[in-house]
């Protein structure tokens, strides 16, 4: 977790900076907004140093291996299309929750898979899920800021994504590391 400390002080002094005029409850949801940003990457992020591994360990091919990939982006967009409708009707708060939840519980369900079936079925589940996080971004951000504040604020969007590329993988890199070499 000590690899992941520059990236909430980073956030955080964006956050709070003297020159963003904005008040209080809009900072929140910044903030809020900025560590969603990087999770919509996380699921290829992390997944894509184990794909040599994948090989091996389910008997599959490259290619095969190459595919759980390509499952998890096409959930992340037919996600797309019902993540925005869904919120409008049941809400931004519970589509939210309820598709990072779905996301820990896909992955879960992909780390545990013994059979290649389960790994893509997982994947494609992670893919939907991780869209919630991604449309009510957007939608946080277009809801709570005007279009000049969004302009000021589009660069910290960017940033956090940087960041979380950046951190995420060498986090898990050293977990795995550490966990299978000792």
């Amino acid at each position: 977790m000590a690899i992941l400390k520059p990236v909430f002080l980073i956030v955080y002094a964006l956050v709070t900076q003297k020159n963003i005029d904005m008040p209080r409850a809009h900072r929140k949801i910044l903030t809020i907004i900025l560590f969603l940003a990087p999770i919509s990457g996380m699921g290829i992020d992390i997944y894509a140093p184990s794909l040599p591994y994948l090989s091996s360990f389910f008997s599959i091919s490259h290619l095969m291996a190459k595919n759980t990939i390509s499952v998890y982006l096409f959930g992340l967009t037919i996600g797309q299309i019902f993540s925005g409708s869904l919120s409008g009707v049941f809400g931004r708060k519970p589509i939210l929750i309820g598709g990072l939840i779905l996301f820990i519980l896909s992955s879960l369900s992909a780390a545990i898979s013994t059979h290649i079936s389960w790994l893509m079925l997982a994947r494609f589940i992670q893919g939907l899920a991780v869209t919630a996080s991604t449309v009510m971004m957007k939608a946080l951000g277009t809801d709570s800021f005007t279009r000049e504040e969004m302009k000021k604020i589009s660069t910290y969007f960017v940033i956090s994504c940087s960041l979380g590329d950046y951190h995420i993988p060498r986090v898990f890199t050293l977990w795995t590391y550490t966990t299978c070499h000792s």
